[in-house]
């Protein structure tokens, strides 16, 4: 008796369980519409040098609607999310600064709808002078506006690159993250 009893409740406290997570809805952090979506901005980038660069941050994911207890829009998951990150300006020199594809699921989001934090996670920069840089870099949102002041530690040779700067979501118009 004792037995039935309790494999009851554990499959009333099982059921009560998936209706809650169901009632919450979405439990990953998603941004919506679904990606593409492109930050411009501007950077200022040093190792050895300092430049002043144009910074274009592409994410790119899936259009993840419908998908399981979702949102019900138009949608891409945080964690289904790439991220590349191209630098122009500086003369030229800023080009010549890359960074590795940053693949999902490597660019996570914590915070609010209106303010938080992405952080790109295991970036890696090959610089123009000695040795490279690799890192975390912490973007700090709110309501589509983007700023930054990361240190990333030389990977290679060298001192750490550093780099600070500001952006804005220039595409789409009034994208949003939904945590």
């Amino acid at each position: 008796m004792m037995k039935k009893l309790l494999t009851a409740f554990a499959s009333c406290a099982a059921l009560a369980g998936a209706q809650t997570a169901a009632a919450h809805g979405h439990i990953d952090p998603y941004i919506t519409p679904a990606a593409p979506w492109v930050i411009e901005g501007t950077t200022t980038v040093s190792k050895g040098i300092t430049l002043d660069c144009d910074f274009k941050l592409t994410l790119t994911g899936p259009e993840d609607n419908p998908d399981t207890g979702g949102p019900g829009v138009s949608h891409t998951d945080v964690h289904h999310l790439t991220a590349n990150l191209e630098l122009t300006g500086g003369g030229g020199l800023c080009s010549l600064v890359t960074v590795d594809p940053i693949p999902a699921p490597n660019v996570e989001y914590s915070g609010s709808s209106n303010t938080g934090t992405f952080t790109l996670r295991n970036v890696y920069a090959h610089t123009i002078t000695l040795g490279d840089c690799t890192g975390d870099i912490n973007v700090a949102w709110n309501n589509g506006n983007v700023t930054f002041n990361q240190t990333l530690p030389a990977a290679t040779a060298g001192s750490p690159c550093t780099l600070a700067g500001a952006g804005i979501l220039t595409s789409p118009a009034g994208g949003q993250v939904k945590p």
